[in-house]
């Protein structure tokens, strides 16, 4: 599961285990694996530079393609979306 914020992955997580209990599962058999992309550099502004150049190629298009999974950030107001 990929989010903003490890608040919106805890809700993407509570929203799926309530689904999931609404239809007769039991939500403690649901495991759901956090996924993180992390950007290094030399320097915080070097590190910076690359999450520009990298927000180049996210397309919320490709995104949906791929399946909600593959969206690692809200498109709104995105560096991809504004370019």
């Amino acid at each position: 599961m990929v989010g903003p914020s490890p608040q919106v992955v805890g809700q993407y997580a509570r929203d799926i285990r309530d689904k999931a209990r609404a239809q007769g599962r039991v939500p403690a058999n649901i495991k759901i694996m956090a996924f993180i992309k992390v950007i290094t550099g030399p320097t915080a502004a070097a590190a910076r530079q690359k999450l520009e150049e990298f927000s180049i190629y996210i397309s919320y298009d490709g995104a949906l393609a791929n399946g909600p999974c593959a969206i690692s950030r809200p498109m709104s107001g995105s560096a991809a979306r504004d370019r």
